[in-house]
Parts: structure tokens; sequence; C-alpha cells
């Protein structure tokens, strides 16, 4: 499926999937509550949510809620991959996507820990 920022249009979300597996010593508490701070911080978005599951290996998603996922994407990434504390770990272990109205269906992939895959072009910042 060819994906396009277009499609980014109407309710979304920034979700990252961080493998657990890959960093047994991150921190989930303090990421949590960091994802809360930017969430009622910054201009875009609506709100926050985790998950924890498993499905051969443990992971935990952190959604953040936006009518314009690509918008508040650089604001997430500076915030959480730039960050001294956590961008080690989730550079090392974690993939990032946004999606559109229509969920799984319509997204982007933005970052993924391994350099091979490929991601998604998109537009804006």
């Amino acid at each position: 499926m060819a994906h396009s920022s277009s499609q980014m249009q109407g309710e979304g979300q920034v979700l990252l999937q961080v493998h657990r597996d890959r960093v047994p010593s991150l921190d989930v508490s303090r990421l949590k509550s960091e994802c809360e701070a930017l969430a009622g911080s910054t201009l875009g978005i609506l709100g926050f949510r985790s998950e924890e599951a498993e499905d051969k290996g443990k992971y935990l998603n952190l959604v953040f809620g936006s009518h314009s996922p690509l918008t508040v994407w650089p604001a997430v990434r500076a915030a959480l991959y730039e960050s001294p504390h956590f961008g080690p770990p989730l550079r090392d272990a974690s993939m990032a996507l946004c999606t559109g109205a229509d969920g799984w269906n319509d997204y982007l992939l933005l970052y993924h820990y391994d350099p091979s895959v490929p991601i998604d072009k998109h537009t804006g910042a």
C-alpha cells in the first residue's frame, strides 16, 4: 500500500512501539511520565495512552492522539528520540509511525531501530 501525508488528515495518532526485550533496563514508569508531560504541553496532541503486551516478545506502545500526527511528530521526536536519557534506548529498540483516520490501513513509518527497514517518505516538518 502506498502511503502519503495527505492520508494523515483527520484524527490519528503517533505511535511508538518499544521492543522491551531489546532494552530491559528501560525505566518504563519514567518514560510514561515523560510522555504524559509531553502530551500535556504540546500543541496538537489530544491525549496519551500506553499499552503493554507480548507477541513474540514484550512490547510497549506509547500512543499520542492528534488531528494532525505529522505536525506533532517533530515534537515527539525531539522530546523523546533526541533526549539524552530516552533517546539511546528508543533509537535502539523502537519504531515510530503515524496513523490517519483509517488506523493501520492508513499509516506512515517514521522511524525504525533497524536501519535496513525503509522509512516512508512524508512531507512536513
